[in-house]
């Protein structure tokens, strides 16, 4: 069981990461005349607004430790939040200025949940960190 929940946050953690790359190409895409990137861009962002949650509940059931599920839950908390600062804006450019911030730390939080999840995958399933 330990095993399984090591890899399901391996890849969920992958995904989520992977899914950052995504979001900021097309954010570029939209940014730089691409217009009809912008849906695209939104829908795979709600998409992946709610895969921290897995994320969080697979670094808790793999049992490598607090430091796991304590980064995974600051990722969830951070992904959770900042999707939403552009629709919250109402007109306010500074909060809506804070949604590519959230992002690049979710995006830092992602690599560092990613790592944390490959050590956990390679370490014994018995060791508790």
């Amino acid at each position: 069981m330990i095993r399984v929940a090591r890899l399901a946050y391996l890849a969920l953690s992958a995904v989520f990461l992977v899914g950052m790359i995504v979001q900021v190409f097309l954010a570029g895409m939209f940014n730089f005349g691409a217009g009809s990137y912008r849906s695209l861009h939104q829908v795979l962002g709600y998409a992946l607004h709610f895969v921290p949650v897995a994320v969080l509940i697979a670094a808790y059931l793999s049992r490598a430790g607090k430091r796991h599920w304590q980064w995974a839950a600051a990722l969830a908390v951070v992904t959770l939040i900042f999707p939403l600062l552009p629709v919250m804006s109402g007109g306010n450019t500074f909060l809506a200025a804070l949604h590519p911030v959230g992002a690049v730390v979710a995006f830092g939080l992602a690599g560092v949940v990613t790592y944390n999840a490959w050590q956990a995958y390679r370490a014994p399933a018995t060791e508790t960190q």
